[in-house]
C-alpha cells in the first residue's frame, strides 16, 4: 500500500478540528457535570466513545481482530491509570473554567520530560530544567489570579480544581510515557482497553455512591463527550497521516484557545489576566520543551 501523500497544511488543519473537538468533548463534559455526578459522566462519554471507537475498528482493514494484544496485563495497568486520569479530568472541569482547566492540564509536557528523566533516562538537561520551573512559575501565578478572582466561600472548590486538574495532567503524563512502551500496538487496542476498564469502574463508583440521579440534558451531554472525544481522535490520526508530528504537536495549544471560546459561549466566563499571563508561560515552557526533545530525538 502506497504511503499517504503528505499535506502539512490540511493535517494543520485536521489537527486543529481534532483539538476543538477534543475542546467540545471538555466542555460537554463540564456542561453536563451540572447534573449528573463525575462518575455518570465518565461511564456515558466513555461508553459512547467506545462503540464509536468498536464501529471504526470494524470497518477498517482486519477489524475487530485489531483488538488482539500480547501484553494484556500491561494494558491493565495502563487502564487502571486511566481511570484516576479520566476521573480526575471530569472533577476539575466541575470546579473550574475550561481555559484554567488547559492551562493546568498542559503542564503534562512538564511531568512527561521529568518522568522521561527518572524512568527512561531520556531527555531533561539544564534547559528543559529551567523551562520546567518556569512553567510552575506560571502556575503560580495562574492561581495567585485565581485566588483574588474568586469569592471567599469558592476558593475550597478552585483549589479542589487546581488539585484534581494536577492530578489529571500528572497521571495522563505517566500514561503517556508507558505508551512509549507499546508503539507497537495499534491505536485501537490503545484507546478501548482503557475503556474495558473505565466503563465497569465508572458504574462501580455509581453503586457505590447511590448515584441514581438523572438529568436527560446530563445524558446528551455526557454522550457527546463521548462523540467529540472520537472524532477527535480519528481527526489528529488523520493529521499525523499527512504532516509530521513535528509539525501538528505545537498546534494542541490551540485547545487553550478553543477553549477560552467555548466558556465564555456558554458560561460567559472570561479569564483574568494572571491566567492568560500563566496560560502563556505554560504554553511557552511547554513549546520550549518540545523543541528540545526534537533536537534530541534528530541527534
Amino acid at each position: 500500500m502506497a504511503a499517504p501523500q503528505q499535506d502539512h497544511v490540511l493535517g494543520i488543519m485536521l489537527s486543529c478540528a481534532g483539538f476543538t473537538a477534543w475542546a467540545a468533548s471538555d466542555a460537554c463534559i463540564k456542561w453536563a457535570g451540572e447534573t449528573l455526578t463525575s462518575a455518570t459522566v465518565m461511564a456515558l462519554s466513555v461508553c459512547c466513545s467506545a462503540c464509536c471507537t468498536l464501529l471504526l475498528a470494524a470497518r477498517s482493514p482486519g477489524g475487530l481482530s485489531k483488538l488482539r494484544t500480547k501484553n494484556p496485563v500491561f494494558h491493565l495497568l495502563r487502564a487502571l491509570v486511566c481511570v484516576v486520569t479520566f476521573y480526575a479530568c471530569i472533577e476539575a472541569l466541575k470546579h473550574l473554567p475550561l481555559t484554567s482547566f488547559y492551562m493546568i492540564v498542559f503542564l503534562s509536557p512538564l511531568f512527561i520530560a521529568v518522568l522521561e528523566r527518572i524512568v527512561l533516562r531520556e531527555g531533561a538537561g539544564l534547559i528543559v530544567a529551567l523551562a520546567t520551573l518556569f512553567g510552575f512559575c506560571g502556575i503560580l501565578v495562574a492561581t495567585q489570579a485565581m485566588q483574588q478572582d474568586a469569592a471567599a466561600e469558592a476558593m475550597a472548590a478552585t483549589y479542589y480544581g487546581i488539585a484534581a486538574a494536577i492530578i489529571n495532567a500528572l497521571f495522563y503524563s505517566v500514561v503517556v510515557v508507558m505508551t512509549r512502551y507499546a508503539r507497537h500496538e495499534n491505536n485501537y487496542v490503545l484507546t478501548l482497553w482503557p475503556d474495558a476498564l473505565i466503563f465497569p469502574a465508572a458504574l462501580g463508583i455509581m453503586v457505590w455512591q447511590g448515584d441514581y440521579v438523572y438529568s436527560l440534558s446530563g445524558i446528551v451531554l455526557a454522550a457527546l463527550s463521548g462523540v467529540f472525544g472520537c472524532a477527535g481522535f480519528m481527526l489528529t490520526n488523520a493529521s499525523l497521516r499527512l504532516a509530521p508530528a513535528a509539525i501538528v504537536s505545537p498546534y494542541h495549544y490551540t485547545q487553550i484557545i478553543s477553549g477560552a471560546i467555548l466558556g465564555f459561549l456558554i458560561w460567559r466566563s472570561v479569564p483574568a489576566l494572571g491566567v492568560v499571563i500563566g496560560a502563556t508561560m505554560v504554553i511557552a515552557a511547554g513549546l520550549v520543551i518540545f523543541r528540545q526533545s526534537k533536537a534530541a530525538a534528530v541527534a
